[in-house]
């Protein structure tokens, strides 16, 4: 286990700050400052936290809306009612996806009712953050030669034949994958004499679910740094992503399928491409998500290796998908 994943599955209330700026529900902005005046609280104002009577938690105002409002506007008029909390018994790591995913500085934690107890800060895991991220340039370096298949600390300290028999067995994926997509040109020959623009197009095709997945393994290796990877999480950023993959599909297949039919004048090989190149998409990002996880489930690390494995598995994936939707809608 990563030294970071454990202190972020510490309880959130070992960070929450519970001196924060809190307004009541009826009150105006000319009033809620003059209370605050008054009381005072130490902590930032990042945001205003509105509470009713029962001090149950019912909006947030951030800061710039309520300099830039008139001092008799009532808060309840300016306040955002739907908020994102975090609950008492949540741990730092939830706090974290949280920041991530919605982009907050600040989050306030809550009681079963609702009552705020708190706010947890996005500085309360920044150092942590910085530390596992490290963005020295060497570590940056390292992560993107870890990408295709090997380290840089294997360059550097191995021996000719070393870094041979490394980079060989790596590639034998690679030359696996193309000798695979190799006979699978082969068993739709007819299809493509038949049409071939179809064939003209393949590098496109190949180039950009190659692009898909290994953008989509990027996101998922940089998830698990972040120490956020479980296999609840994993569903819910395959069911984030499949959305984008089918957009990127339908975007990207349209426009290559409408330069194809235009071109060579067959009408019928704009719906054939854009659906080829929509499935291919779609199964690249499920193989760029699904692959690292399968290396982590077998307790190995997936990020030397799974670069081009991911690039093999979808470069015969989409040229299937892409030739199955030829062969189904040109007779």
């Amino acid at each position: 286990m990563l030294p970071s994943e454990e202190h972020l599955r510490r309880n959130v209330l070992e960070f929450v700050d519970p001196d924060y700026p809190r307004l009541l529900e009826g009150e105006t902005i000319d009033a809620a400052l003059a209370r605050l005046r008054t009381t005072g609280f130490k902590s930032r104002a990042i945001y205003f936290y509105v509470v009713n009577a029962e001090g149950r938690l019912v909006g947030v105002i951030p800061t710039r809306r309520m300099l830039l409002n008139p001092p008799d506007t009532p808060v309840a008029q300016i306040m955002e009612r739907r908020v994102v909390t975090v609950p008492k018994t949540a741990t730092l790591e939830d706090a974290c996806e949280l920041f991530i995913l919605h982009r907050l500085l600040a989050v306030p934690v809550v009681d079963e009712e609702k009552h705020m107890i708190g706010v947890v800060e996005a500085t309360v895991y920044s150092d942590e953050m910085f530390r596992l991220a490290d963005f020295s340039e060497e570590n940056w370096s390292e992560e993107l030669f870890q990408l295709i298949g090997f380290t840089l600390s294997e360059i550097r300290r191995g021996s000719a034949l070393a870094i041979f028999q490394r980079r060989f067995m790596l590639l034998l994926s690679n030359l696996a994958g193309g000798l695979i997509c190799a006979v699978l040109a082969g068993m739709f020959r007819d299809l493509l004499n038949r049409a071939v623009a179809l064939a003209l197009f393949l590098p496109v095709v190949l180039a950009l679910a190659e692009s898909v997945s290994i953008q989509t393994l990027t996101l998922v290796l940089d998830r698990r740094q972040l120490g956020v990877f479980t296999g609840k999480r994993v569903l819910a950023f395959i069911r984030r992503e499949l959305p984008t993959g089918i957009l990127l599909g339908l975007v990207l297949g349209g426009l290559v399928g409408g330069f194809a039919a235009a071109w060579d004048r067959q009408p019928l090989l704009f719906p054939t491409i854009a659906a080829g190149i929509t499935l291919g998409l779609l199964i690249a990002t499920v193989i760029g998500t699904v692959v690292p996880v399968l290396f982590w489930l077998a307790q190995r690390d997936a990020r030397p290796s799974a670069g081009p494995v991911v690039l093999a598995l979808t470069d015969v994936a989409a040229l299937t998908a892409y030739l199955l939707a030829g062969l189904l809608m040109i007779p």
